[in-house]
């Protein structure tokens, strides 16, 4: 029996999300507008460019935090988007080593950077829901995405192929497809969690909402 089912996931986000869709639109609306104030305030490229990438850390802080709350308590509240400050140095320096580990991988004739960047693609999650550091978050999702890469790997492409119909709907679409990534990546990191024991490492608990 797989931990995760891909049509269950995207099940899951899309049940979600058209249960609240106007607050999911709000949210995809003021994510996409803070990413962009860097390059709306600051023109000049060598400081428009660092600023658009840490407002974009920021915005994926709070989403990881707002979706994970949703998928735990069935709601969650504008609130819960502001990020954690206090781990934003973590998540920040999660950032970096993830992006400095899949472009290596990407030298590596491409492959091993697309397996690596499944392999961390929880750190983040980690960093936020279990408090872990930059570097034990990494070494935690490689835990829990063992044995499940090529599933996770579906799962991206499956993704990938619901934005893309989005976008096609002049960009429009990406405002409900986006918020539904998100709940069904939120989904399977819950249930990759739970299958595997945090070890010595400390996370929140873990629920087990079926989806709608």
């Amino acid at each position: 029996m797989p931990v995760f089912t891909i049509p269950d996931a995207i099940s899951f986000g899309w049940s979600k999300v058209r249960e609240n869709l106007g607050l999911f639109v709000a949210i995809a609306v003021l994510a996409v507008a803070v990413t962009g104030l860097g390059q709306i305030f600051f023109r000049w490229p060598p400081l428009s460019a660092p600023l658009s990438w840490i407002l974009g850390v920021l915005v994926e802080m709070g989403l990881i935090r707002f979706t994970l709350r949703y998928h735990d308590r069935g709601q969650a509240e504008f609130q819960d988007l502001m990020p954690s400050w206090e781990r934003f140095l973590e998540f920040f320096g999660g950032t970096i080593l993830y992006s400095l580990i899949v472009l290596g991988g990407t030298i590596l004739l491409i492959v091993p950077g697309i397996i690596w960047g499944i392999q961390y693609a929880f750190y983040g999650y980690l960093v936020i829901d279990g408090k872990l550091s930059a570097v034990d978050a990494l070494h935690r999702s490689a835990e829990i995405t063992r044995n499940h890469k090529g599933h996770l790997f579906l799962l991206g492409l499956a993704l990938a192929g619901i934005n893309l119909l989005g976008a096609i709907c002049f960009g429009i679409g990406l405002l409900v497809t986006m918020p539904i990534s998100l709940m069904a990546t939120a989904y399977v990191f819950r249930r990759l969690s739970a299958a595997i024991p945090a070890g010595p490492f400390q996370t929140l608990p873990v629920t087990t909402q079926a989806p709608a």
